[in-house]
């Protein structure tokens, strides 16, 4: 459509994933720089679309066909929120700092990028559906992220197995980072509830004098809303009523620092 005022307008999907792709990764490259100005090895740096060549699409395809859907969502919308989270993932935490340390291997960032990438792949494209859904893609995640994968230029790219998500008999969605590892929410909370009862986290305590108990569904939700506020990224929280979406975005609200 051209409006009278010379403006082409194009519905999102014609412009296609890879014209969104091309023009996120001109605006994060910069971004993931030193103070110094230094870029992060060009290893790094192409492994980014590489990742979404391999993975995104036939996630994102596998979810929109076989996956009942709690909001509907385009191929386009799941690609910003992917590239939303993702790129929250590297701007936050040890990310940055282990890409510009030389005294960290090359085999190392690789591998922190590619946990990202999943953690991000899974909180995205894995979560727009309902229980059924993500159980179904949680199955489809594990089986597609082993072996070796072929890329359009002849070039391969394969997984490090520390990089896969545990499979503890549990779906992808309750498994998190931490200190460069996989853990699970369960072993999170319990490890707070533990801190709480020897009197070392106040949070915690004072979560229960407002009668909202923590849970690993409600630390999933703060932990999501937390990155999203910390990178001002939008965010819509979607389920039945009782499900503890204000309580929640209350809790942390309540955390936040006052300028927040």
């Amino acid at each position: 459509t051209v409006s009278r005022c010379g403006m082409v307008y194009l519905e999102p999907a014609m412009l296609g994933v890879q014209t969104h792709l091309e023009s996120w990764l001109s605006a994060l490259l910069p971004r993931l720089d030193s103070r110094q100005g230094r870029s992060p090895d060009s290893a790094v740096i192409q492994r980014i679309p590489d990742l979404f060549e391999v993975f995104f699409d036939d996630c994102a395809k596998f979810v929109m066909n076989e996956c009942p859907m709690a909001v509907p969502c385009s191929i386009v919308q799941l690609a910003r929120s992917l590239m939303r989270l993702f790129e929250a993932q590297l701007l936050s935490g040890d990310f940055l700092r282990d890409c510009h340390d030389p005294k960290v291997r090359l085999e190392e960032v690789i591998l922190q990028l590619d946990m990202r990438f999943i953690y991000a792949l899974v909180w995205s494209v894995g979560s727009v559906g309902d229980e059924q859904g993500q159980n179904a893609f949680s199955k489809f995640l594990r089986e597609a992220t082993v072996g070796v994968h072929s890329l359009e230029d002849g070039r391969s790219l394969k997984l490090d197995r520390a990089c896969l998500i545990p499979n503890g008999g549990q779906n992808v969605h309750e498994y998190l980072i931490e200190d460069q590892r996989w853990i699970s929410w369960r072993e999170r909370l319990q490890r707070e509830a533990n801190a709480a009862a020897l009197g070392g986290d106040s949070g915690m305590m004072a979560c229960c004098k407002m009668a909202f108990v923590p849970t690993t569904e409600s630390m999933k939700i703060t932990s999501t809303i937390e990155l999203c506020l910390a990178h001002k990224l939008p965010l819509l929280l979607v389920g039945p009523t009782g499900t503890g979406k204000s309580g929640s975005v209350q809790q942390v609200c309540r955390d936040a620092p006052k300028d927040t």
